[in-house]
Parts: C-alpha cells; sequence; structure tokens
C-alpha cells in the first residue's frame, strides 16, 4: 500500500506474465518497485499479485518470502552451471517401467548412481570450454531445478512423442517449490500476507482456471464471487505448476481430477483477475476513497523487428502470440474510466429526474393544471419512468460495480537480442535480465504511481479520431 501526497490510500496490483527464463526480467522490476518505494523501514508490499507461468512462480515466492529471496532463486536455484545446478537427474522412464524386468531397472539406476560424480565433473567444461552462446542452448537438455529430458526421447526417439504427452518432466521444478513453499512458515506466509491469484487453462474445456489464494478467497467469498475460482481453500504448490505446465513441452498437471495446462495458452496477461482483486478489497475493507494502481510487467513485446532465420521466427512468433496486447489495455483504462464517469453522470440524472417529478407532484393543484395543460407533466414523469427503467437496466447495474483504475504503470520488455531466448538459464543471461528489468522500471518511473487523468482520456479520443 502507497500513500499519495494528498493522504489518498493506494491499492496496487502487480500483473506479471509467464515467460520462461524471461522471467529474471520480471524480477529485476520487481527489485527496482520495492528498491523505490520503500520509505524507510516500511517495505512497499503490493495488494495484490497475479501470475502466469513463471510470473506464478515470481508472484508465489515474492509474497513468501520477499524479493531477496526470488532474486536469489534465479540465480543459484534456476541458474544453469551453478551450485551443481544444470544436470539433469537421470531416472528410469515412467513409461517403460512396466514393461522393464526389475532386475533391468536396478541395473539403470546403479549404473546412472555410478556415474554420478562423473556427470558431475562435467559441468566446469560446459562452464568453461564452451563459448557462451553453446551454453544458452543448455536448456533445451534440461534444468535440474526445473525440468529435465523424458528418456524415452534418448532409448526410443521415433516412438517417443506417441508414448509421453510432454517433451521434459516437471518434477524438478515440484521438487524446488516444495523446498521453497512447501514449509508451513512460508505456505502460510503465501496464503496471507496479500492477494495472490494464478491461472491455469483447463485442458478438456479449454476454459481459465483462477487460482487464489486464501486472502483472495476471503475477500471473493464475502462478496459472493467464490465461485470465480478453481480452488476452495489455501493456494498450494500444484496451483502454481500448473499454471506453468505449458505444452507440449510440459505435462498437464492433475488438482482434484481435473487437469491444467499454461494459463498463458488463454491469456498472458492475468489483468482482468486482479482489477477484480482490487475492487473486492476496496468493497471488503470499506475503503471508499482508495485509489487504485495497476503494475503491468510485460515479458514479450508486441512490437520487433522481421526476423532473419528460423530460430528468431520462433522468438517473434512467440512474442506476438504471449504479448499482452499492452497498447489495447492502455486506451482500455482511459476508456473504461470515460464508462465508470458516465454510469456516475446518469445515475446522477436519474436522481435529479425523480427528484424533478416528486417536487412536480406537491405542486398545488391551480399549478399543476397550467403545467399539465402546457404538457410539462407528461414529460417530467416520462424523463422520471425513463431514467428508472435505465438504472434498472442489468448492463448498467453490471457496469455501476466497476471501479475506475486511477493509476496504470506499464513496463516494456526491452533488453539485447541475445538475451531474448526464453530457455537460456544460464545465470550471466539471467543476471543481465534482472539488470535490465530493473533500468527499464526505473526509466518508467515506477518509483511513484502514475495518474490516468481526464486530460490524457482526452488525448487518446483524439489520437483515436486521427
Amino acid at each position: 500500500m502507497q500513500e499519495q501526497e494528498s493522504e489518498a490510500q493506494i491499492l496496487t496490483a502487480l500483473v506479471l506474465q509467464g515467460a520462461g527464463a524471461l522471467g529474471a526480467y520480471e524480477c529485476g522490476v520487481i527489485k527496482e518497485l520495492y528498491r523505490s518505494r520503500k520509505k524507510g523501514d516500511q517495505e512497499f508490499r503490493p495488494d495484490v499479485i497475479t501470475g502466469i507461468s513463471s510470473g506464478a512462480i515470481n508472484a508465489a515466492i515474492l509474497a513468501s518470502s520477499g524479493i531477496e529471496t526470488l532474486e536469489k532463486v534465479w540465480l543459484e536455484d534456476f541458474a544453469l552451471l551453478e551450485n551443481g545446478h544444470g544436470t539433469p537427474a537421470w531416472t528410469f522412464p515412467e513409461s517403460l517401467a512396466r514393461y522393464t524386468p526389475p532386475v533391468v531397472r536396478e541395473s539403470y539406476e546403479s549404473m546412472v548412481r555410478m556415474f554420478e560424480p562423473v556427470t558431475a565433473t562435467l559441468e566446469p567444461f560446459y562452464r568453461n570450454v564452451l563459448p557462451p552462446i553453446a551454453q544458452q542452448y543448455l536448456g533445451y537438455i534440461g534444468n535440474e531445478s526445473m525440468y529435465r529430458l523424458r528418456h524415452e526421447y534418448f532409448f526410443l526417439p521415433p516412438f517417443a512423442a506417441l508414448m509421453t504427452t510432454s517433451i521434459y518432466d516437471t518434477a524438478p521444478l515440484k521438487e524446488t517449490l516444495v523446498k521453497k513453499l512447501g514449509q508451513e512458515e512460508h505456505l502460510g506466509a503465501l496464503n496471507k500476507n496479500c492477494s495472490v491469484v494464478v491461472t491455469a487453462a483447463n485442458a478438456e474445456t479449454g476454459e481459465p482456471a483462477y487460482f487464489g489464494n486464501t486472502v483472495c478467497l476471503q475477500d471473493a467469498e464475502k462478496c459472493n464471487e467464490a465461485k470465480e475460482f478453481a480452488n476452495l481453500t489455501e493456494l498450494t504448490v500444484e496451483h502454481i505448476l500448473a499454471s506453468g505446465s505449458l505444452p507440449p513441452s510440459f505435462p498437464a498437471t492433475q488438482i482434484e481430477g481435473n487437469y491444467y495446462y499454461d494459463g498463458g495458452l488463454f491469456l498472458n496477461t492475468p489483468l482482468r483477475v486482479a482489477i477484480d482483486c482490487l475492487k473486492r478489497i476496496k468493497r471488503v475493507r470499506n475503503l471508499p476513497e482508495a485509489k487504485l494502481e495497476v503494475i503491468v510487467v510485460e515479458a514479450f513485446p508486441m512490437r520487433g523487428n522481421l526476423p532473419s532465420n528460423v530460430e528468431d521466427t520462433l522468438y517473434r512468433a512467440s512474442d506476438i502470440m504471449f504479448s499482452s496486447k499492452i497498447e489495447l489495455d492502455d486506451k482500455l483504462f482511459r476508456r473504461f474510466n470515460s464508462v465508470v464517469d458516465l454510469t456516475g453522470d446518469i445515475e446522477h440524472l436519474g436522481k435529479l429526474a425523480t427528484s424533478l417529478a416528486n417536487k412536480y407532484d406537491k405542486l398545488n393543484e391551480q399549478l399543476k393544471q397550467e403545467l399539465q395543460a402546457a404538457g410539462f407533466e407528461e414529460k417530467i414523469h416520462k424523463l422520471r419512468d425513463g431514467f428508472k427503467e435505465v438504472e434498472e437496466h442489468p448492463e448498467l447495474k453490471e457496469l455501476e460495480q466497476y471501479q475506475k483504475i486511477d493509476y496504470f504503470t506499464r513496463v516494456p520488455f526491452c533488453v539485447a537480442h541475445n538475451l531474448k531466448n526464453p530457455s537460456d538459464f544460464t545465470r550471466e543471461t539471467l543476471k543481465k535480465r534482472i539488470d535490465a528489468g530493473a533500468e527499464e522500471a526505473h526509466r518508467q518511473g515506477i518509483d511513484r504511481p502514475k495518474k490516468v487523468d481526464t486530460e490524457t482520456v482526452k488525448a487518446a479520443k483524439k489520437a483515436d479520431q486521427k
């Protein structure tokens, strides 16, 4: 929560996209946000954090343990070739286990244990001998803290796609998240510090599934909106994992009989759910004068250069598919605020019409007869009844529930071309992304809320007319 010069309370929502290793850029933006908005010994903390995939991981760790832990996770746990990370943990393929005699499986596992010291010695080789450009592609083999290549693609490459539903296994990521979030202390903090929502997509229905933490679910229950969420109690590791289950790279995550994919398949910017959370907080905590702020961190740029090779084409396609289309959202905020103002004006005019009709009814009979002869009575009652009909319209009643967004900041994705590979988990690249995110956040003036004002609305309308 932040305080403006006018002492008006500001409720802040932080919106994080899904982006694989590009999530380190989000970490840098958050780092600058927390640094620049710290007031003495008082740490900054958003009221709402929503995220998808790597954005969901960032949201969960940030809410439970803070920005310092989040940066440490990226540079130590997720970074390849650091502290023993980077060598895939080899286990016997599950899809082959039931067709293989126990003695064969035991022999395989013994061989793996025997060669573990050898594979560990390869990491210095990767780090010191392989050129940096080659190290950037090691993530396609696996990341010991996040995912590992399924062994079917080594043993039976021609048939692997027929035997599995994904290229990688995400068991390592689950283990990492359990270590970081599974302890009672961290899981409790995740569910009580602020509202957190992560988004997944139901693998069968294709519809979005919103998983909220305890704080968020309690607010939704008080507003009779709990049915919008797919979970009933606290936010868990499985929900975070589900939000990042991007096919065909990663398998669907099963939760209570349902299977979920990465929420970015449906929409990669969880903006609406963030605004809904702010609205509930304002209502539940009885803060009618509070202002609402939304901060959106991009991990995929909408605009880009024309690709010159297949690799660049893949990156560009990902940019277009997973970008937030935030330019539209920026205009939408301004227009939406105008619509909210319009609903208020309609309500005000309706009250004036009712007041006018009531005053007319209290006039003496002689004056009423004169006005009636002039046709005023019919017009006054039509005006009152017309506004009453408009006010009772279900669409207008729904609009009246929305709140204006008073402050909006967009932090675009701005990095060098060699930092755009979402599978590059080398520490040097992750560190550069974090630094780039912090620099861009500073450039965007994230240290204070950016107001969406009437003049901006008028300018936007003129620009649209041109």
